[in-house]
């Protein structure tokens, strides 16, 4: 299967997209739970943050240990588990409602931009399949002139449903090339 230098740039702006996108699983200073309250048992924790969202239910610890390193444990479940074992370790923390300090201003905006986020994502697959489906169309042979001209006007008139149908059904009606 030949691929053309536009269907190379689209794949890797679709992979540049998606590796900026995808948030990276782990950081340096990130730990697990049980590593967490192991360093704070231990004592090796100099002081510690505690960040509670009680809407979401979840808690971020950012920890400074006795050596200077920085750990931080991110999206605990805020349990009574989780409280327990904190009070537990005997750890000198301070803590922080993040549902308190933020406006409903900012709860707006975000609410904005992680829709954006989807919406743009969304435009972004219809548009390029709407591109993709008129390129083969224009750069393929059917077995009459009317077939193009229809399959053309589908996903003209049909941006959203048209080049779903026509990779569903319009391909198979393309004549084959043969190569030189």
């Amino acid at each position: 299967m030949r691929v053309s230098k536009f269907h190379s740039l689209v794949l890797y702006f679709w992979i540049a997209i998606a590796s900026i996108s995808s948030a990276s699983a782990a950081s340096e200073g990130n730990v697990s739970y049980e590593d967490f309250l192991q360093e704070a048992r231990d004592g090796h924790i100099w002081k510690a943050h505690l960040r509670v969202d009680y809407e979401k239910v979840i808690a971020q610890v950012d920890a400074t240990t006795n050596d200077g390193r920085k750990l931080t444990l991110t999206d605990v479940p805020y349990s009574q588990k989780f409280a327990t074992d904190l009070a537990a370790t005997k750890l000198d923390y301070d803590v922080e409602d993040q549902a308190a300090t933020r406006s409903t201003t900012n709860r707006f905006i975000s609410m904005i931009f992680s829709g954006i986020g989807v919406f743009a994502a969304i435009v972004a697959i219809v548009l390029s399949m709407w591109i993709f489906a008129l390129i083969d169309i224009l750069q393929n042979d059917f077995k009459d002139d009317g077939t193009k001209i229809s399959w053309l006007l589908v996903t003209l008139l049909f941006p959203l449903v048209g080049p779903a149908l026509y990779y569903g059904l319009g391909r198979k009606g393309r004549l084959k090339k043969v190569p030189n």
